[in-house]
């Protein structure tokens, strides 16, 4: 693993997990340090089950799924985003065991439906409740069910297209409706992109794989590019991922800050980008933490997971 500097002015907390649960991760986190993610729990009939939770001053609150117990042991939610208003988005089981979008807002959970398939999933929320994730089409008889980016406000589900190969999912959006995701193009290439005003377009350069997960309102993004972690600036990209490591940015707050995971050698830690330059998220003992980082929010807080004990962690910036 290469050597870094490990950040600063950080200490982690633990989440820890609902209910009879030994596992959990959080995917983020906003301005007042409420956290979601999943966990794992003992459901109603005794069995291990994966929920999605809600954490908020000390508390990890169960949001539960759509609708009653779809079988005994099948009940399944995780929660994906969260806005400063403290609305949640993610995906969960309804009583047909089909995996749905939803919006949890004030203890209900709402489902927000699919584009005509079975299946969809929300990733992100912006300030404004506009919602992003993915959705499968009605399937033709025999036929694969398509999945496709989706754009969700004001009760309507909105399909965004692709880019020409079919496929397409979103990951994120920012408070001017900007959307970033990866999409299929016409010669079978995952490939990063941007979607504004109706119009999706591929991120540079048109070469290799490539995937968009977050954008700020400033409208940098930031992604994986041929496995290294990579910022699109003024429509450049950049690879901010060491050097001979597998990495990935997954998150970047309104300043510019960018967070994200590398591995080595089956060993994932969690960066803190500044300014291209990475530095380790620290471990309770003051070392580098051997885990992962999915989102951060104003205050430079990150959400993500300490493998030391496999539970759902907050970097408390001090």
């Amino acid at each position: 693993m290469t050597a870094r500097a490990v950040a600063t002015g950080y200490i982690i907390k633990g989440l820890g997990t609902l209910p009879g649960g030994t596992i959990s991760t959080a995917y983020a986190v906003n301005r007042t340090r409420q956290v979601v993610g999943t966990s794992q729990t003992i459901g109603v009939t005794g069995q291990l089950e994966t929920h999605a939770f809600r954490w908020s001053q000390g508390t990890m609150r169960d949001l539960g799924n759509l609708g009653p117990l779809p079988a005994p042991g099948r009940a399944y939610s995780v929660a994906t985003g969260i806005n400063d208003a403290g609305k949640v988005v993610g995906e969960a089981n309804r009583p047909d065991s089909a995996v749905h979008a939803f919006l949890w807002a004030s203890g209900v959970m709402r489902d927000l439906g699919t584009l005509g398939g079975q299946q969809s999933g929300a990733a992100a929320i912006n300030a404004t409740g506009q919602v992003v994730g993915y959705s499968t089409l009605k399937a033709a008889p025999g036929k694969t069910p398509v999945t496709r980016a989706f754009l969700w406000q004001n009760g309507h589900m909105t399909d965004l297209g692709a880019l020409g190969g079919g496929y397409s999912r979103a990951f994120g959006i920012n408070d001017a409706g900007e959307i970033v995701g990866e999409s299929r193009t016409a010669d079978g290439r995952i490939q990063a992109f941007r979607w504004s005003n109706g119009h999706m377009t591929a991120l540079p350069p048109l070469t290799g794989r490539s995937s968009a997960a977050a954008i700020n309102n400033s409208g940098r993004i930031v992604g994986t590019r041929d496995k290294r972690a990579t910022v699109w600036i003024n429509g450049t990209a950049h690879l901010w991922g060491p050097a001979g490591e597998i990495s990935s940015a997954q998150a970047v707050n309104p300043t510019g800050l960018v967070v994200g995971t590398t591995q080595l050698n089956g060993v994932s830690r969690a960066l803190l980008w500044r300014l291209g330059v990475p530095s380790d998220l620290p471990a309770a003992n003051g070392g580098p933490a051997r885990g992962q980082a999915y989102g951060i929010n104003a205050g430079a807080d990150v959400a993500g997971v300490d493998f030391a004990v496999d539970h759902a962690a907050l970097w408390l910036r001090q």
